[in-house]
């Protein structure tokens, strides 16, 4: 189920929500989110894109959408690394997992996920 990102941030910044999702808004952004995760120690919010193949990244602090980094198809559900320098994105429908380094926000090698029978 998508989410309406203007909602998801609402709830994810807003000190609380009320009925009218406009009274909390602190943001709006035009994007047909997936999932979302938080990025604390450097005060981002990723959001998968499945239309666009794409993660985009959100900065907390500003509220602003900086830009959007392709990840390979159909981006899902992610999770940042232990050590908080990698960003693993479940891409839907193949065996890989998509791999962006959190320092450059650049993707790397897709990892391949073995699948037994």
């Amino acid at each position: 189920m998508k989410l309406r990102a203007l909602l998801a941030i609402a709830l994810l910044l807003a000190p609380t929500f009320s009925s009218s999702a406009d009274s909390n808004l602190v943001a709006r952004f035009d994007l047909q989110v997936h999932r979302f995760t938080a990025d604390p120690a450097r005060h981002r919010i990723y959001a998968s894109l499945m239309g666009d193949d794409s993660v985009a990244v959100i900065d907390s602090g500003t509220r602003t959408f900086t830009n959007t980094i392709p990840v390979g198809l159909a981006p899902a559900g992610m999770a940042l690394s232990p050590d908080g320098l990698s960003l693993y994105v479940a891409l839907s429908g193949t065996t890989r997992v998509g791999v962006v380094d959190l320092t450059t926000l650049v993707t790397l090698q897709p990892l391949t996920v073995a699948v037994r029978p």
